[in-house]
């Protein structure tokens, strides 16, 4: 199973996928968008050789063929700040 694959699984699990992304920040094909779900804050970091739109679902996004880098990381609410508990990354060009 690939990084990407794996992701994409993590998402489905949370029912991420049909989410519309409303970016954080987006240009220059670079995007990030995060969302809550339960007590965790998902974060997703994206650098894409394709167009971004603001009313993409995150599957969209995923599903997308020239992806460069995508981050999935989730955080866990400790007392008062986010901890990292869980991150994947997934770059194909790097090597």
């Amino acid at each position: 199973m690939t990084k990407l694959t794996e992701i994409r699984q993590e998402l489905f699990t949370i029912d991420a996928l049909q989410i519309k992304a409303k970016f954080n920040c987006i240009s220059d094909q670079v995007a990030n968008y995060t969302f809550k779900e339960g007590g965790t804050k998902h974060e997703l970091n994206i650098i894409a050789d394709d167009c971004l739109f603001r009313n993409m679902k995150v599957c969209d996004i995923i599903n997308s063929k020239r992806i460069d880098f995508l981050e999935h990381v989730i955080y866990l609410k400790n007392n008062d700040e986010w901890e990292v508990i869980h991150r994947e990354v997934y770059a194909p060009k790097v090597k």
